[in-house]
């Protein structure tokens, strides 16, 4: 009936209900009511077409936002009448008196749901033209709308922001999810299902997105690839839907009940998936000369490599995993008319099989082995060999006069490709493909060999130098020097006078590196701190 009142939670009494002085808080019926993470606005809807901002604590209206008809013409006639003056009571703000002292009021347009994101304060109300408006509560202005008939074919189902406030999913009856980028305008993802989807929402972390369909009492939870990869959005908006048949998802764990349907459709999902999401050999290719990049690998690759020990532990089971004992090849029978088996012979049997591998085990550790040399020392060792000869070789040309100002030097300089040409690249793009678990093995296993183990750690500091002073994959290269540092230091500091040097090498350029990161990242919270102060 209009009504908005507010009530006890705990008591279950009434307290009041909004405004005060009028009886209702709309013409028509209600159709959303959300509350602020603060307690300080209260967001409604109504079939009226308004979207009205209250004070939560004092019962007051603060903004009215009208969601307008936009194919409305001065010849078409209103038929909804206009009661909000007198069920205000007498308040008005100034948005309700210039829309009063219009003289041909444009009609409005009924809200039937409405969402608040409490990130980034803005509402999200679906009007009856298939559209979605964005208002700003702070500012009471529509600042985004999305949609309409050219968008969506059927009435829309439900509405999610996600977690930061940037994105905006729309579920609808035309079996689509369609997902608008606030900030640039554009849809951005466009999903139709072979079932509507009837409700959705988004992780608290932004990395799933769980659906529910007509005709599936079940839920489904759909993966964020920019959580696990690297995807690049087109400038337009997508001209065709992604196809998604429900049905053939709804045995998708039991491999045995997968059909050939099923599996051509994983093996498209599989190839679009690839041709979606780009990975770049190397990292990102910066955009000017010295400009420092990151890797745009997910978090997940580096963020932990230090604390894999402590993750491990943690998950390790409470019991050991015991193996069942093994039974004998040959099985021992007593003799007789009626011949059966033994299970003391064969547990005996079985006993000293264990202590024989046991012995050989032991002998194996007491006495020590050389381990294969790992794949990651001889990258490192055949790039700091590489990197040698190319110095001797710029050497002994500066000494026949070759002047590194000649032109096609500077052409050389000026390609993008030029930095591919670095040796210590090869180690780089062989890291980028491991896993944390693999990184970390590749880690340990460095300088296995006691004879080359000082060779192996000057190659690993020489690498960190080059790539560090490269400026490029800046969070992924520091991640794994401190996980190096972190096993190596013991074997660092027995050769501390032959590796000083290197040493030194690595935190003067680390240090420098970083200063003038940080100076940027100050540079540019000052900027955000002085815009800030004069919007407000």
């Amino acid at each position: 009936n209009g009504r908005v009142e507010r009530y006890n939670l705990q008591s279950g009494n009434f307290k009041a209900a909004y405004p005060k002085k009028a009886k209702k808080a709309h013409g028509l019926a209600v159709t959303g009511v959300a509350v602020d993470s603060v307690n300080l606005s209260l967001v409604t809807s109504s079939l009226d077409g308004c979207v009205k901002i209250w004070d939560f604590q004092e019962f007051k209206l603060l903004r009215m936002v009208a969601i307008p008809d936009l194919d409305y013409t001065s010849g078409v006639e209103h038929k909804q009448m206009d009661q909000e003056e007198e069920d205000q009571g007498g308040e008005k703000t100034i948005a309700a008196a210039a829309s009063s002292s219009a003289a041909a009021p444009q009609p409005r347009l009924p809200v039937s749901q409405l969402v608040l994101c409490h990130a980034s304060e803005l509402a999200a109300v679906a009007a009856d033209d298939l559209s979605v408006c964005i208002i700003d509560i702070r500012s009471g202005k529509i600042v985004r709308r999305f949609g309409g008939e050219h968008v969506h074919a059927n009435r829309i189902t439900d509405m999610a922001f996600s977690p930061d406030g940037r994105w905006v999913a729309t579920s609808c009856m035309d079996g689509g999810i369609r997902v608008f980028d606030i900030p640039s305008g554009r849809m951005i993802d466009w999903m139709v299902f072979s079932k509507a989807p009837v409700s959705l929402a988004f992780s608290s972390r932004g990395d799933f997105l769980v659906t529910a369909h007509t005709g599936n009492v079940g839920l489904f939870l759909w993966s964020n690839k920019t959580y696990s990869g690297h995807v690049y959005l087109s400038g337009g908006t997508p001209s065709s839907p992604h196809e998604i048949d429900v049905e053939s998802l709804d045995h998708v764990n039991d491999p045995s009940q997968i059909t050939t349907k099923q599996a051509d459709a994983d093996v498209k999902d599989k190839d679009e998936s690839l041709f979606s999401t780009i990975h770049m050999k190397g990292g990102i290719i910066p955009k000017c000369k010295g400009a420092l990049t990151l890797s745009g690998l997910p978090e997940s690759r580096w963020v932990n490599l230090t604390s894999l020990e402590m993750i491990k532990e943690r998950n390790k089971p409470s019991m050991p995993v015991q193996a069942p004992p093994e039974a004998p090849f040959f099985l021992n029978v007593t003799s007789g008319l009626n011949p059966t088996l033994e299970p003391e012979a064969a547990v005996i049997s079985s006993s000293l099989d264990n202590q024989g591998s046991d012995g050989k085990h032991r002998a194996r550790g007491k006495f020590g082995s050389i381990l294969p040399e790992s794949r990651l020392t001889r990258l490192m060792v055949a790039a700091t060999a590489a990197d040698k000869n190319n110095n001797n070789t710029k050497d002994s040309k500066e000494q026949l006069g070759i002047h590194e100002n000649s032109p096609r030097k500077m052409d050389d300089e000026k390609s993008p490709t030029s930095s591919e040409l670095s040796p210590f690249q090869t180690v780089t793009d062989f890291l980028r493909g491991l896993g944390p678990s693999a990184i970390d093995a590749e880690i340990r296993n460095l300088a296995s060999d006691p004879n080359t183990e000082r060779r192996d750690l000057a190659a690993a500091l020489t690498y960190f130098e080059a790539e560090i002073k490269s400026l490029r994959n800046f969070e992924f290269i520091n991640a794994i020097l401190s996980l190096f540092l972190k096993v190596h230091h013991e074997n660092i500091m027995s050769h501390k006078f032959t590796l000083r040097k290197k040493l030194k090498a690595v935190r003067v350029t680390q240090k420098e590196t970083w200063r003038a990161v940080e100076r940027q990242f100050h540079y540019t919270l000052c900027m955000v701190n002085h815009l800030s102060g004069i919007q407000q």
